[in-house]
């Protein structure tokens, strides 16, 4: 069934600096403005200059290096043109509620520009796949095994089926068949990750934290000047690593590498 669009739809993705919501700047937007019916009227691709550097584990992802965008202009010399393309659109997007727009609405805000502004409606493309689209055990059932899940919710049909779509997974995904390997793959993590969330980065031999406006600074220097951001760790939904890693710190015992 084709959109019916009483205002025109811009579609849009951003590429950025980093996964971390709360500083990563856009290196890359592209969008595509779709009017009544789902036609697309305009499509428009940029790469920005953000003015830091890419965090390598967003290169992975993206392809985008410092060198490619070194040259390119900076938001605020695109945010015109970009608002201009906007006028008057609605905006939807793939977790954009959570990622794209706060990003954007920070970069505009550098640009003394207020946006989304009022009466802008939101189309979050990802809350709607997740509403309609099943994440459970009987999902992954009927995926990998190809069959409805009996017995659903009662706990040993759901530990006979979860050990079939074991064996299927290390199948289809040519994944290690002993248990150290599929242990290492689940918690596998970046060479640069100190903690599985990767709250905590290693810089040379040194912790440094990689989230919130502390991002950066080395958990030496935290436990020693920012206590009180430690401690609101402790106080918070952190994982029991991150706390240990803390809890360390704040006792003067600090994790090296070499």
């Amino acid at each position: 069934m084709a959109l019916k669009l009483d205002r025109p739809l811009c579609v849009l993705d951003l590429e950025t600096t980093s996964a971390d919501v709360a500083t990563a700047r856009a290196v890359q937007i592209g969008y595509v403005i779709l009017v009544d019916g789902g036609i697309a009227e305009h499509r428009e691709e940029l790469y920005i200059n953000p003015g830091v550097p890419i965090e390598p584990d967003a290169t992975a992802v993206h392809g985008i290096t410092d060198e490619r965008v070194k040259d390119e202009p900076k938001f605020e010399d695109l945010a015109g043109g970009i608002l201009d393309d906007l006028e008057g659109c609605d905006l939807a997007g793939f977790n954009i509620e959570k990622f794209d727009l706060p990003i954007l609405t920070r970069e505009f805000a550098e640009s003394e520009i207020d946006f989304p502004g009022p009466g802008r409606q939101v189309i979050d493309v990802m809350k709607i796949y997740h509403r309609n689209e099943r994440r459970d055990l009987t999902a992954a059932v009927r995926l990998y095994l190809g069959c409805d899940h009996a017995g659903a919710h009662g706990a040993l049909a759901d530990a006979v089926a979860t050990a079939k779509v074991l064996h299927m997974q290390v199948e289809r995904y040519g994944l290690p068949a002993d248990t150290a390997g599929l242990d290492a793959y689940c918690h596998e993590k970046p060479a640069d990750y100190v903690d599985q969330d990767g709250k905590f980065h290693w810089r040379g031999g040194e912790v440094v934290c990689a989230f919130s406006k502390q991002k950066g600074r080395t958990l030496r220097d935290l436990a020693q000047n920012d206590r009180g951001f430690l401690n609101w760790i402790l106080r918070n939904d952190f994982s029991d690593e991150v706390k240990t890693i803390v809890r360390g710190a704040l006792n003067n015992t600090f994790m090296v590498r070499a």
